[in-house]
C-alpha cells in the first residue's frame, strides 16, 4: 500500500458587495482614464463572488484537510470585514496608502490583496492554492503560472530542483508521486521572494513539475495530459508556462533528447489553447561547464542551436550558486511581468 498521501482541495465561497472606481492618478489627461477605463471610471459597485481554495493532506485524527469554520472566520476577519459594503479606494487602506502611490482596485489587485489576508493566518498543514474573484457573472481572474524542468538522465535536474527549493521556495510542502513505472515527477507550490517589499510577484505561485525523461513517447504522452487538464480552466484564465531544458555539455545525446522535448512542447502548443491568454518561455540551460576539459558542445553551437528553438540560453553549473543567480532572476522576471 502507498503511504503517500493524496493532495486534497477544498473551497469556500463567499460573496460580499463593494464600491470601487477604476483610476490612474498619474495619467496627466483624464480623458486617458476614460480610453482605458471606460465607464469604470465612474463610482460603481459590484456583487463579488470569491472563491478561497486550500490544498493538504487529509488529517488521519479529523478526516478534514482544515476544519471549513476556521477557513470561514479566517475570510470574514481578514476579507469579508474589510471589503463588504465598503468603497475601496477610500475604506480599504491596502489601495488608498500603500507607501508610494494609490493602488488601482482591478479584480487582479483586490485577489493579491485578498491572497495576503488569507496565507498569513493558514496552518501550516495547508497552503493557499488559488483565489477566485467573479466581478460579473462574466467576468473572473484566474492565474496560473507552470514550470516544467525537462532534460534527460544525469543533466542536472534533481540539483536544479533542491537549488529552486533554496531560492525561491517560502513553503516546504510536497507531494511526491510516480505517475507511471518509469516516470518521476515531483510537484512544489512556490512564492516568489524578492527584495522589493511591494511588488506584487511575491503572491503568484509556480507549480514547478520535474520530469525525469525515460523517452519521447512517455513524456509526449504525460505533455497531452498536462494540455487536457489546462483545457478545463476558463478562457479567460491566464496561464504562463516556463519550460526549463537542461542538457550537459559533455553529453552530446543530452543536446539531442532535449532539442526532442523543446519540439514536443512547441507542437503541443500551437495546437492547443488557442482562446486562451497563453504565455510559454522556454529557456535552454547548459549545464556543468565546469567540466572544461570533458566539454564537448561549445558555447556557439548551444547559442545556434538556441536560436533554431527560439528560446532563451544561459550557461552554468547548477551545483555554483553564483552562476545559478542568471537563471533564478529569469524566473523571478517572467513572473513579475506575467
Amino acid at each position: 500500500m502507498s503511504t503517500i498521501k493524496p493532495l486534497i482541495y477544498l473551497t469556500r465561497i463567499e460573496k460580499f458587495s463593494s464600491a470601487h472606481r477604476l483610476f490612474n492618478q498619474h495619467y496627466n489627461d483624464e480623458r486617458k482614464n476614460v480610453d482605458t477605463f471606460g465607464k469604470c471610471t465612474n463610482i460603481h459597485g459590484h456583487n463579488y463572488t470569491l472563491e478561497v481554495t486550500i490544498k493538504g493532506p487529509v488529517n488521519e485524527r479529523t478526516g478534514m484537510v482544515m476544519n471549513i469554520v476556521d477557513l470561514k472566520k479566517i475570510i470574514e476577519d481578514n476579507v469579508l470585514n474589510l471589503l463588504d459594503h465598503k468603497y475601496i479606494d477610500k475604506d480599504v487602506e491596502y489601495f488608498f496608502d500603500n507607501g508610494q502611490s494609490p493602488v488601482i482596485s482591478t479584480s487582479e489587485n483586490i485577489c493579491i490583496f485578498i491572497w495576503q489576508q488569507i496565507v498569513k493566518h493558514l496552518p501550516n498543514t495547508v497552503k493557499l492554492h488559488c483565489i477566485k474573484l467573479h466581478e460579473t457573472d462574466k467576468n473572473k481572474v484566474k492565474y496560473y503560472v507552470y514550470c516544467l524542468i525537462i532534460g534527460s538522465h544525469s543533466v542536472g535536474k534533481t540539483t536544479l530542483i533542491n537549488k529552486l527549493n533554496q531560492s525561491l521556495a517560502v513553503n516546504n510542502y510536497e507531494e511526491e508521486y510516480r505517475l507511471t513505472t518509469r516516470i518521476n515527477i515531483i510537484r512544489k507550490s512556490y512564492g516568489l521572494r524578492t527584495n522589493e517589499a511591494n511588488n506584487n510577484s511575491k503572491n503568484k505561485r509556480i507549480e514547478i513539475i520535474y520530469i525525469e525523461f525515460p523517452g519521447k513517447q512517455i513524456y509526449q504522452n504525460f505533455l497531452a495530459e498536462f494540455y487536457r487538464k489546462s483545457e478545463t480552466t476558463s478562457v479567460n484564465d491566464r496561464i504562463i508556462i516556463i519550460v526549463i531544458g537542461l542538457f550537459d555539455v559533455s553529453n552530446r545525446s543530452s543536446l539531442t533528447i532535449l532539442e526532442q522535448l523543446f519540439n514536443s512542447v512547441s507542437n503541443k502548443n500551437n495546437n492547443n489553447h488557442n482562446n486562451k491568454q497563453l504565455g510559454v518561455h522556454r529557456i535552454m540551460v547548459a549545464n556543468k561547464i565546469d567540466l572544461i576539459d570533458k566539454r564537448i558542445i561549445s558555447n556557439n553551437e548551444g547559442q545556434s542551436k538556441c536560436k533554431m528553438l527560439k528560446c532563451r540560453y544561459i550557461e552554468c553549473t547548477i551545483r555554483n550558486d553564483t552562476t545559478m543567480q542568471e537563471l533564478e532572476q529569469i524566473i523571478i522576471d517572467i513572473v513579475k511581468n506575467a
